[in-house]
C-alpha cells in the first residue's frame, strides 16, 4: 500500500535565496573549429556562478536568477575568452512534495549572452616591451531576449536553516548575429547553437514552513 506519509499534497511558504553555481556545456562548434585551426584546445564548458532567490506561494514559484562565467585558452600568439551570462524572471509550479523534496518546473523570461574575446598574446614582460608590444584584443557578442525552461527539485527540510536547489536549464540565444563593442554586425555570421543546457546548485537560506 502506498505510504501516504510520503507523498503528500502540502505546499511550501515563504522565501529563500542564495548562492548559485554550475557548470555550462559549450556546444558552439563554429568556435571550437576556429579553436583548432590556430593551435588551441577546445572550450567543453564553463563553471557558472550567480545569485537565486524565490517567494513559495503553496505550489507556485516566484522569483529571479542571474549568473556567469568565462573561461580562457592561450596558445603561442593567440589567446581567446569565451564566456556566457544571463539574467532571468522566473515562475514555477511544484507538481507534489516528498516529505522535504519538492519537484520543480521553471521558466524563466530574461536576456542571455555568448562573449567571445580575441587577442594577440603579450610576448615580452619588461617596461619597454609592454609600450612596444601591447595585446590588442577584439571582442564580440551575441545575444538578447531568452527563454529559459528548467526542471529539477528542492530539497527543504522543515526546520532546517539550509535548503538545495537542482535544475537542469535550457538557456535560448535567439539571435544569431555577432556584435562588436560599438554595436556594429559581422559582415557574415557563422553557424551557431540557438541554446544551451546548464546545470546549476542553489543553496537556499530563508525562512519557509509547510502548509496546505
Amino acid at each position: 500500500m502506498l505510504n501516504l506519509m510520503l507523498i503528500i499534497v502540502t505546499g511550501i511558504y515563504g522565501g529563500a535565496g542564495g548562492y548559485t553555481i554550475g557548470y555550462a556545456k559549450m556546444n558552439n562548434q563554429s568556435i571550437n573549429s576556429k579553436m583548432i585551426e590556430y593551435g588551441l584546445s577546445e572550450i567543453n564548458g564553463l563553471l557558472l556562478n550567480g545569485g537565486s532567490g524565490y517567494a513559495f506561494i503553496n505550489r507556485i514559484i516566484i522569483g529571479g536568477s542571474g549568473y556567469g562565467g568565462s573561461v580562457r585558452e592561450t596558445g603561442d600568439s593567440l589567446s581567446v575568452k569565451y564566456g556566457v551570462g544571463g539574467g532571468y524572471f522566473e515562475i514555477g509550479y511544484i507538481p507534489l512534495s516528498i516529505k522535504s523534496l519538492f519537484p520543480v518546473i521553471i521558466m524563466g523570461i530574461g536576456g542571455y549572452s555568448e562573449e567571445l574575446v580575441i587577442g594577440n598574446v603579450q610576448r615580452r614582460s619588461d617596461w619597454n616591451g609592454v609600450w612596444q608590444y601591447f595585446q590588442n584584443e577584439t571582442r564580440i557578442t551575441r545575444g538578447g531576449f531568452s527563454l529559459s525552461p528548467s526542471i529539477g527539485f528542492i530539497f527543504y527540510p522543515q526546520k532546517f536553516p539550509l535548503g538545495f536547489m537542482f535544475v537542469v536549464t535550457y538557456n535560448t540565444i535567439l539571435s544569431k548575429t555577432w556584435k562588436f563593442d560599438s554595436g556594429t554586425e559581422l559582415s557574415d555570421n557563422p553557424d551557431v547553437p540557438i541554446g544551451v543546457f546548464s546545470f546549476k546548485i542553489t543553496i537556499l537560506t530563508g525562512g519557509v514552513k509547510y502548509g496546505k
